[in-house]
């Protein structure tokens, strides 16, 4: 059992269905948001070890989300990962706040690899996540 949440923030349902499929509902908490606005909204009460982000959504885009996680100390130990089809759109000082980015369309085993990794599954532990 796992004390784990993952954000997943993207405006296409089905990408936000195939996401939450690649994170392990048994051992992790998915927790959806269908736009940037409903993101900040659950993290003014949640503080998952992972963000999963789209860039381009309506009202309040992904790089808006990035930017205000990485300026809030609750979420220190929160990795990010951005899952985009313009990651040309980030700035260099933007890609030193993402711990992964991943290109759409994406190859699921790379994108559920890397969720492995940034979780920690790989045998070091994330702050927030903790598996028995």
């Amino acid at each position: 059992m796992s004390t784990c949440s993952v954000l997943i923030v993207d405006d296409d349902p089905i990408h936000r269905a195939l996401l939450g499929v690649m994170v392990n509902p048994k051992s992790v908490r998915p927790i959806m948001a269908c736009n940037g606005e409903e993101a900040l909204n659950i993290l003014q009460h949640e503080t998952p070890a992972l963000i999963i982000v789209d860039l381009a959504m309506p009202r309040v885009d992904g790089v808006q989300v990035l930017k205000a996680v990485r300026a809030d100390s609750r979420f220190a130990g929160t990795k990010i990962m951005v899952v985009t089809a313009i990651p040309g759109r980030l700035s260099p000082a933007e890609l030193t706040m993402i711990d992964k980015v991943i290109t759409k369309p994406f190859i699921i085993s790379e994108v559920k690899e890397n969720i492995r990794i940034l979780l920690g599954t790989d045998g070091a532990p994330v702050i927030g996540c903790r598996t028995e």
